[in-house]
């Protein structure tokens, strides 16, 4: 494997999530944060949190976060603040458009990582339009060679068939090549 990651951080921030779920995911990325080594040359993160809409929260070309503390700050101030409703298909989209994109400071010749932490539990606008949606990201993602999947996005097909709300269990689900 080459050294370094671009690892991209998708963030449920929708009610459906419950307040302490999203203190905990937060915690659990922190972890994640002090055991990778971000760096120039090395670890590259990204960070789009969502509800009824994504937000970018940084991208892969920010250079204030090619450091752990930064980064680890930056993270501790994400607000907890939580929104209605939740639209997964919009993060990923943006996750594809924004970050796994040459703008947002994707490096093709890494290894890429997505991380989603949500429940599961899409928007009304979801059901067979969520599937259909999912079904074309990983067609473009496929296509356009940017990622390199060897597996399917976060195991999607996962995703749409156990959407339930766990007030105890704060799922985490990832992605990556397999170099």
């Amino acid at each position: 494997m080459k050294a370094g990651l671009d690892i991209a951080i998708v963030l449920d921030k929708s009610l459906s999530v419950k307040h302490q779920n999203l203190k905990n995911a937060i915690v659990n990325l922190r972890d994640f944060i002090k055991i990778s080594n971000p760096a120039p040359n090395a670890d590259h993160f990204g960070l789009i949190t969502f509800n009824n809409k994504p937000t970018l929260a940084f991208d892969f070309k920010d250079s204030t976060f090619y450091n752990k503390a930064a980064l680890l700050n930056r993270i501790n101030q994400e607000p907890i603040e939580m929104k209605r409703l939740s639209r997964i298909d919009m993060a990923l989209d943006m996750a594809n458009r924004t970050l796994f994109s040459s703008q947002g400071g994707h490096r093709p010749e890494k290894t890429s990582l997505m991380i989603v932490f949500t429940d599961g539990v899409q928007a009304p606008k979801g059901g067979e339009k969520f599937k259909a949606f999912v079904d074309k990201i990983i067609y473009d993602l496929e296509a356009s060679g940017n990622l390199n999947w060897s597996y399917s996005l976060i195991d999607l097909n996962w995703l749409i068939n156990h959407s339930y709300v766990s007030d105890t269990h704060y799922k985490k689900h990832y992605i990556s090549d397999n170099q």
